[in-house]
């Protein structure tokens, strides 16, 4: 999609997650407004929302986002300790105010497609705003998912290795609820983590970047010097369904900058769109539909069935 000219620029993707370190200079320019709705600092104290960030929207010479221009709002919804429903549904309403077309929401929890959280993306989607969200990472075990992954409309997205195994973490479907199956997720995308044993495995917990104890580690891209205060890295390998949703809610940037979408009221048949364009086009593993999906993100026959239609 690069080579046919599209960036995401135009488009807005709001992250609704940890925070986002506007310091990067990865992000230099790619934020365009924040919020905080949790009761400690605005920074990300964690560096999980500034990851799935870059991986959206990062500008860097050595690792760009899939869509590098677009434009990013930054709702901070957790914490180190976590956060609550309400905290996440006020930064969706927020993001949405402030004109997001697409929303990336790499967290979850336990739920039901008709809790808040479920209801609030489902709208969201209703209106046109392209919302995008983690599995979750409880898998192989079936009926995993987690909310608001578990709402109807919302895309889906579990994780693959990079070489297109499903990943042992990436929750599986279906979910049943009040004696009917909704099928998830909707489709895989990249979220690393080889094996259990791996050097660089998905850890359960995640990994802060801002930790002033943090180690050197094969996963350190830039590992900090050895210090007694060591240096922050600017990289650091994380994996998950978290990792695997912004692949998704990038290329959904640029299959609405394809479109040619222009800031203001969103099409309420948009989301819709996008949503059955990927999943018509993503590439089957052959596997059960409760593990891949539609299957594999396939964003270049995506934008050419988009066109036709």
């Amino acid at each position: 999609m690069w080579s046919a000219g599209y960036t995401g620029k135009g488009i807005t993707v709001a992250v609704v997650d940890t925070g986002v370190d506007r310091g990067h200079p990865d992000l230099k320019g790619a934020v365009l407004a924040s919020r905080n709705f949790t009761e400690e600092s605005a920074k990300d104290m964690v560096g999980h929302g500034t990851h799935v960030a870059g991986a959206i929207a990062g500008r860097g010479n050595l690792y760009r986002g899939v869509a590098p221009d677009a434009k990013v709002l930054a709702a901070k919804v957790l914490g180190v300790n976590g956060g609550t429903d309400t905290d996440v549904v006020a930064g969706l309403s927020w993001a949405a105010a402030q004109g997001a077309q697409v929303i990336n929401l790499s967290l979850g929890g336990r739920g039901t497609p008709d809790d808040i959280l479920s209801r609030e993306c489902d709208a969201l989607m209703r209106e046109g705003i392209v919302v995008c969200v983690a599995a979750g990472n409880e898998g192989p075990g079936k009926g995993t998912i987690g909310s608001p992954g578990m709402a109807r409309e919302v895309i889906t997205v579990g994780a693959v290795d990079k070489q297109k195994a499903v990943a042992f973490y990436s929750s599986r479907g279906p979910v049943r609820y009040k004696g009917k199956t909704i099928r998830k997720p909707d489709l895989l995308a990249v979220g690393g983590g080889i094996a259990r044993r791996a050097a660089c495995p998905y850890e359960p917990g995640i990994g802060s970047a801002r930790s002033r104890v943090l180690s050197t580690s094969a996963c350190d891209l830039t590992a900090p010097a050895r210090r007694s205060r060591p240096a922050r890295p600017k990289y650091l390998r994380m994996s998950g369904t978290s990792m695997a949703t912004p692949q998704v809610a990038g290329a959904c940037a640029l299959l609405l900058e394809a479109v040619g979408v222009k800031p203001g009221a969103p099409d309420p048949t948009l989301a819709g769109t996008i949503k059955r364009v990927l999943t018509q086009t993503a590439e089957s593993l052959g596997l059960p539909r409760d593990a891949q999906g539609a299957g594999l993100l396939n964003a270049r026959k995506a934008l050419a069935a988009l066109r036709k239609t």
